[in-house]
Order: structure tokens, then sequence, then C-alpha cells
């Protein structure tokens, strides 16, 4: 049976995480924009044609940090993204079941 306490640590959750998610979220922005910036800055330096260009942008060493700076962004948001989908669903179920005890 779901019971009242685990319904406030749901919603306690929501409540504590929402300054994680928010910030989680803008650092994976931010990062995503370093990575184009990063990408950007070295094709426009490199010589060459075009394809060598982007050759040269993909495997800079500063685009590579740039890129798993983003990804370890993107795994810490996404992290907190699931524990609050977590509680939301719990918090639905809890609704549902809430309202089937008051039908009967």
């Amino acid at each position: 049976m779901i019971d009242f306490k685990a319904m406030e640590e749901a919603l306690d959750l929501l409540d504590n995480t929402a300054d994680e998610f928010a910030i989680g979220k803008a650092d994976v922005e931010s990062a995503e924009i370093a990575c184009k910036r990063s990408r950007a800055r070295v094709f426009l330096t490199s010589e060459g044609n075009i394809e060598m260009r982007k050759a040269k942008a993909e495997t800079d060493a500063t685009v590579i940090a740039a890129d798993e700076h983003y990804l370890k962004c993107l795994v810490v948001f996404e992290k907190c993204k699931a524990r609050r989908q977590r509680a939301e669903i719990f918090l639905d179920v809890w609704r549902s079941v809430e309202a089937s005890r008051r039908k009967v």
C-alpha cells in the first residue's frame, strides 16, 4: 500500500531538486553552446578544404574536452530528471489509489 509518508517524501524530492534540475538543464545548454563554439573556432582558424577543416575541428583537443564536459553535464541532468519523473509517477499512482479508495 502506498502510504502518506511516502507521498510526502516524493513531494519533498520534487521540491528539493527543483534548483538542481534547473541548474542541470542550464549546464547542459551551456555545455552544448561551448561545444558549438569550440568547433566553430577550430573550423574558422584551420586551413584546407571544408572537409579537412571539419576533420580538424572534430579531432581538436579543446573540442573533445568540450564534448566530454557536455556528456558529464548531460548525465548529471538526466539522473536528476529520472529521479523527479519517478517521484511524479509515484504521485500519480498515489492520487489514483486515493481516488479509488474514496469511491468505495
